[in-house]
């Protein structure tokens, strides 16, 4: 889809001559006491220089070694990290060990950033929380593991959430989100765009009914049971409809896309609303792809797909959605090599697992999304992460969330979306900052070990309230859902725990009471606590419960 950018890094932490570094049988070493330090890079990408620059940065604060920038490679002593090309996909990294020599390989700046920030992480004890949660531990010395050798290939190709954290660019690039709600610039390797509109484009973006409709009703649905066309979605099965989409995603594939970086994505989706066209034509197209709305969908973006493409656009991607009345699969029709489709999971349980048998709002998802899995290369899921009625109140999804994203790449899935509460634009409320630090982990690793990720997040977000934080987040996975166990993301605030008990409640007031008086004199730490207990409130509030009690005076 695109070329791989040649890229050259070369990071080198070089000691001075005249204090050379003793190393370890098994370690490579840059001491506090050992002067100077320089990273070096090779290559003409001035973003290289930019990446050598953060890097030495972040150095000289672990260490309080002074640490330089150079464009040329000094010579192989004392403690290096040559930075090099490799054939790795994008933002794919090698990282090796050898004598003395740390080496972070990549075929592109993508891949070189992540290869920073993931040695920053693992080997620093740096962590990105959030935009002002940034940890970056002192030390003595920086120890790597004699003769390691380390490959790291992306597990999605798409990885993004909307929570408020990756709105900021080195929360985004360090924990390895490249969507659109990702502001990874050019300076990082680019990220995944969806010019043309991210959703719900037809009808709207393309053929717009504001546009076309007054004059043309007859490119938009027949609904049989208003005996008229609606504005609501596209007649698919017109071929004046079918010619105007492909003009008009060929003239977004030139004007709005870039072959820089990552992937352009096209999207052709649904307008949000179930009034899919009903005519005569389109029932027959519907009714030879196994009576599916997803047949007749795939069969229209597949022509368009191969308009564009003809066109020399090699670098676009036509998207559609799996997503309500188009989410069961179609039979006899598959989606063209530069098609993919989005799988959405809006009507599922988010307290069991997607993968859980005995869920019965989760088996025929799973149905579809194995046979997905079949007919689709590029498969992507749309997910869900938090109450869209009552987004301040509890959404208690967080035992599940590294099962479910293992689920959705064990079955073929190569990009995916975390919804959250996309429109609080300045404020996560909940435990949004939690969530979507441990989503950006899971992406970019759904087997890592998510438990001590969140007590890291504990530590560095809430400071002295971290036990009590970590206590409540137990508690509410432990009860999450309704008296099934469900948890739905329109449920009210009466549905989203269960099995509790007044004496729970009396503790869970204890927790924050604790919390609070234990950030007292870290102003930081305290108005998150303050912040995320309003969650708590309001589900007593509406609960009924404890201060808001009918009992009380």
């Amino acid at each position: 889809m695109k070329k791989a950018l040649s890229v050259l890094l070369c990071a080198v932490l070089l000691l001075a001559a005249s204090a050379p570094a003793v190393f370890a049988e098994d370690t490579v070493m840059i001491s506090s006491s050992s002067v100077p330090a320089t990273v070096a890079y090779i290559g003409s990408d001035s973003r290289l220089a930019t990446i050598a620059n953060v890097f030495a940065g972040y150095i000289e604060k672990i260490t309080g070694i002074p640490a330089s920038v150079s464009s040329s490679a000094p010579e192989a002593n004392g403690f290096v990290l040559d930075l090099q090309t490799t054939e790795r996909v994008f933002g794919g990294y090698d990282l090796s060990v050898s004598g003395s020599v740390v080496t972070i390989a990549a075929s592109d700046v993508r891949g070189i950033a992540n290869g920073m920030y993931d040695f920053l992480h693992e080997y620093c004890g740096c962590a990105w929380y959030t935009q002002d949660a940034v940890v970056v531990p002192q030390a003595e010395a920086i120890t790597v593991p004699g003769g390691l050798s380390k490959t790291y290939e992306t597990f999605f190709e798409y990885a993004d959430t909307d929570w408020v954290s990756p709105h900021y660019e080195e929360f985004s690039v360090a924990n390895g989100l490249n969507g659109i709600y990702s502001p990874v610039s050019a300076t990082y390797g680019g990220k995944v765009t969806y010019p043309g509109g991210f959703c719900h484009t037809l009808s709207t973006n393309f053929v717009s009914a504001n546009t076309y409709f007054d004059e043309h009703p007859e490119y938009f649905s027949y609904r049989k049971s208003e005996g008229g066309r609606t504005k609501d979605q596209l007649c698919l099965s017109n071929p004046e409809v079918i010619e105007l989409v492909k003009q008009q995603a060929i003239n977004v594939a030139a004007t709005q896309t870039s072959r820089n970086g990552a992937i352009n994505i096209i999207s052709l989706t649904q307008d949000d609303n179930q009034r899919y066209c009903e005519c005569d034509n389109c029932q027959a197209i519907v009714d030879r792809y196994g009576g599916q709305q997803s047949g007749i969908m795939l069969w229209f973006v597949n022509q368009v797909a191969e308009a564009v493409e003809e066109a020399g656009y090699d670098n676009v991607v036509i998207d559609t959605f799996a997503y309500q009345y188009t989410r069961k699969p179609p039979k006899d029709i598959r989606p063209r090599d530069n098609v993919c489709v989005r799988l959405c999971s809006i009507e599922c349980c988010f307290a069991h697992a997607l993968n859980d048998p005995d869920c019965s709002m989760n088996t025929s998802f799973m149905d579809d999304l194995k046979e997905w899995a079949k007919l689709s290369d590029r498969l992507y899921v749309w997910d869900y992460t938090t109450n869209y009625a009552q987004t301040i109140g509890i959404f208690p999804d967080f035992g599940v969330l590294q099962s479910n994203i293992q689920t959705f790449y064990e079955n073929n899935v190569k990009g995916i979306y975390e919804e959250g509460a996309y429109y609080m634009s300045s404020c996560n409320a909940e435990f949004g900052d939690l969530r979507s630090y441990m989503i950006a982990r899971l992406l970019k690793d759904p087997y890592c070990d998510i438990k001590a990720e969140m007590q890291g997040f504990y530590k560095g977000f809430y400071g002295a309230a971290a036990t009590q934080i970590s206590e409540f987040i137990d508690f509410i996975t432990e009860h999450a859902g309704n008296s099934q166990g469900h948890l739905g993301i329109y449920y009210s605030m009466r549905d989203t725990l269960h099995g509790w008990k007044n004496k729970d409640i009396e503790r869970m007031d204890k927790l924050w009471e604790d919390a609070i008086a234990a950030t007292a004199d870290d102003e930081t730490a305290n108005a998150r606590v303050l912040r995320s207990q309003l969650s708590w409130r309001y589900w007593k509030s509406v609960n009924k419960v404890a201060e808001f009690s009918r009992l009380q005076s």
